[in-house]
């Protein structure tokens, strides 16, 4: 029976199922509200706590610490990101250090420090009140972008392109602190990557679609696919941006997700993450080119090898949310003719008949997706388009009586650039 062990902070029972595979011990820390499903049963040691709470959840982890071979604490959960850094710091592993976790959370933190090297820098200011906004505004120009400071899953992020809509916002009389930002234009995309000791490697580079027609948010995430359509010297130029990135932030260690957008004049930094990005990137990357990379945290923070092997024939893999227009949900028609749709290996549906659907203003806002695979990004990317096209979701509007029930089919989405 093996002795060594890991700690992981707020995971899910697929981080569980990869720690276990290496013979790990697995003790998991978590609050008991956020629980994920399936953990329980895969869990050697289970802790519920509050583990913000650094110096009650290392007093709980010290029994550990003396009966087995403890090889770190992992969270690749946003909340538990700061958490396993300070307790990694007290309990003496190597990781990132706290500071710069800080530095990659707290956006304002990340702006200033990448403000000394021209190729990071961008036009940004912390608004902490209405004049704030002005003076900046009158220093740069329209358009901007506005984003909580600590903020995710691109929840209350504000576009403004005129005057008459800076007014308008300020009128609604909105919650500051927030950071502005010159507003960059182009495409957007994402790298998935991971660093041991500083060195860092690329396992994909995403393509994302925005929600551009979204009156409430055009910046919540629409769709991902894997590999992004980019010709060889375009993908080495943003991988080696994002290498030199990663290290000028001060990443040394695990899985970083860094969202990037290709403007006219160069690449831009939104933000990053130390962990693997969300909407089932994760699995986008393991089909189009073998690399698990929750695997690679796991092996990472063990010191071990990661399982996973590159795919000696690379494919492409896409993924597709709904559009579903705001009511009740009255019935959802079509998933199983979807499933057997060339290409389609997962339907995930969020919702349910009954359900009320409200505009999209966050990532948590949408009802579902499509995963499909192709022999290239075009040709998964159709492949969702096309299953998501077959599934029909039947609304209510809010306030009619159910015999007035209007069809609210699900438009696929446009194609990406």
């Amino acid at each position: 029976m093996t002795d060594r062990c890991i700690i992981l902070i707020g995971p899910n029972a697929a981080q569980c199922e990869r720690a276990r595979s290496h013979n790990l011990v697995v003790v998991v820390l978590d609050a008991p509200a956020r629980l994920a499903p399936g953990v329980i049963d895969l869990a050697d040691h289970l802790l519920l706590t509050d583990y913000t709470d650094i110096g009650l959840s290392a007093d709980l982890l010290r029994p550990f610490l003396e009966r087995y071979t403890v090889v770190g604490v992992l969270s690749l959960t946003e909340s538990g990101l700061l958490a396993s850094a300070r307790l990694n710091a007290l309990l003496g592993f190597a990781d990132n250090a706290v500071e710069v976790v800080e530095r990659v959370v707290d956006k304002a933190q990340m702006r200033a420090w990448l403000a000394s090297d021209s190729r990071y820098r961008l036009p940004a200011v912390v608004v902490t009140t209405p004049a704030d906004l002005h003076d900046f505004v009158k220093e740069i120009g329209f358009p901007v972008i506005l984003k909580p400071i600590n903020g995710t899953g691109s929840a209350d992020v504000v576009f403004l392109d005129s005057q008459d809509n800076l007014n308008r916002w300020l009128s609604s009389l909105p919650r500051l602190p927030m950071l502005a930002e010159q507003f960059a234009v182009g495409d957007e995309y994402s790298v998935e990557a991971y660093s041991r000791d500083g060195a860092h490697s690329i396992a994909a580079v995403t393509k994302k679609l925005l929600y551009r027609h979204s009156a409430a948010n055009p910046f919540v995430e629409l769709g991902h696919c894997v590999p992004a359509p980019l010709d060889d010297a375009r993908r080495l130029a943003l991988e080696q941006y994002v290498r030199d990135f990663l290290s000028l932030i001060g990443i040394r260690w695990g899985l970083s997700h860094t969202e990037i957008i290709a403007s006219k004049t160069g690449f831009v930094i939104i933000e990053t993450h130390p962990r693997n990005g969300g909407d089932r990137i994760v699995d986008l990357v393991r089909q189009a080119t073998g690399i698990d990379l929750l695997d690679t945290a796991i092996a990472i923070r063990s010191g071990l090898s990661h399982k996973s092997e590159p795919l000696s024939r690379p494919q492409a893999a896409a993924m597709r949310f709904f559009i579903v227009e705001p009511g009740v949900i009255q019935a959802i028609d079509g998933v199983h003719t979807a499933r057997t749709a060339p290409g389609v290996i997962d339907i995930e549906i969020q919702a349910s008949p009954g359900d009320r659907i409200t505009a999209v203003n966050s990532s948590n806002d949408r009802p579902g997706l499509v995963v499909a695979i192709g022999s290239s990004a075009e040709e998964a990317t159709r492949r969702t388009e096309k299953a998501v096209s077959m599934i029909r979701f039947v609304m209510r509007a809010e306030g009619l009586p159910s015999p007035g029930l209007t069809d609210a089919a699900n438009r696929a989405a446009p194609k990406s650039a």
